[in-house]
């Protein structure tokens, strides 16, 4: 972990309020897509992590459901609907 966040009481978020992200919006779980959106909110989940609130797209961590862009956004998308055909799925 980076010294400057085990020593200081800020720490480091991976966007601010009101800035463009990507998120990937689901409709009980199937007919997932991309969609840009603006950060709304974000809060600390239960397990302490970073949960960012995408206005009318989605909520989640950034990374598995909020992207910086639409390409790694795309990439993620492709990867549950492999593991969906595969039968892998992890509903998130």
């Amino acid at each position: 972990m980076d010294e400057s966040i085990l020593h200081s009481d800020l720490i480091a978020v991976p966007c601010s309020i009101g800035d463009t992200v990507w998120g990937i919006k689901s409709f009980n779980g199937h007919n997932r897509r991309v969609i840009q959106g603006k950060v709304h909110e974000m809060y600390f989940g239960e397990d302490m992590s970073l949960c960012i609130c995408v206005k009318g797209v989605c909520r989640g961590r950034w990374g598995e459901r909020v992207f910086p862009g639409f390409d790694p956004a795309m990439k993620k998308l492709k990867e549950l609907k492999e593991e969906d055909i595969n039968g892998n799925s992890v509903r998130k």
